[in-house]
C-alpha cells in the first residue's frame, strides 16, 4: 500500500508538471501576439500570480506527504489539501489559457485537445451564439462547426470585426 500511495503521489506529481508547462507555454503565446488575442477572461498577472502559487504550494505539500505516510492524519489532511490545490490551480490553467484565441496574419490559432490548432480565416464564414451561454461557434461555408470558444460579448464582437476585416483586406 505504501508503494501505490508513493506512485499515485509520483504520478500526480508528473501530471502537474506537464499541466503547468503547458500553461507557461499558453502564457507565452498570449505574451507574444497580445495584441491579436481575444480570451475569454483577461490575462491579468494576479491570476497567473495565483495559478503558478498554488502550483508550487501543491508541489510541496507533495514532497512533504511523501514523508508523511505513517502518520494517517496528517496524510490523509495533506492529500486534501494537495487534491483541493492542485485542482485549483489546474482549473485556473485551463480555464484561462484554453480559451484564448489568436490570429497571425491571416490564420486564427487556438487551443484544442492541449494542441495549437490553426484555421484560415477565409474559413469563417459564420458565427453562432450558445443561447445562456458565452460560447461562440465558429463554422464553415458548409455549416460545418469549426471550434468553439468561450468568451465575454465584447472581446467576441471585437474578435468578429477583427476577422471581418481582415477577409475584406484579402
Amino acid at each position: 500500500m505504501k508503494y501505490f500511495l508513493i506512485i499515485l503521489i509520483i504520478l500526480a506529481f508528473v501530471i502537474g508538471i506537464f499541466d503547468l508547462k503547458f500553461m507557461l507555454e499558453c502564457k507565452k503565446e498570449q505574451k507574444n501576439n497580445k495584441a491579436e488575442a481575444f480570451i475569454y477572461v483577461g490575462d491579468k498577472k494576479i491570476i497567473w500570480i495565483f495559478g503558478i502559487l498554488f502550483y508550487i504550494i501543491s508541489v510541496l505539500e507533495w514532497v512533504i506527504l511523501l514523508f508523511s505516510i505513517e502518520v494517517a492524519s496528517l496524510f490523509l489532511f495533506l492529500f486534501c489539501c494537495c487534491m483541493v490545490q492542485l485542482g485549483f490551480a489546474t482549473f485556473l490553467c485551463q480555464h484561462f489559457t484554453y480559451s484564448a484565441v489568436f490570429i497571425k496574419k491571416n490564420e486564427v490559432f487556438y487551443y484544442a485537445e492541449r494542441k495549437l490548432k490553426n484555421i484560415p480565416i477565409g474559413q469563417i464564414t459564420g458565427v453562432s451564439a450558445m443561447p445562456g451561454n458565452v460560447a461562440y461557434l465558429f463554422f464553415n461555408e458548409k455549416k460545418e462547426r469549426l471550434f468553439e470558444l468561450q468568451m465575454k460579448k465584447a472581446n467576441a464582437r471585437k474578435m468578429l470585426e477583427y476577422i471581418i476585416d481582415r477577409q475584406q483586406n484579402n
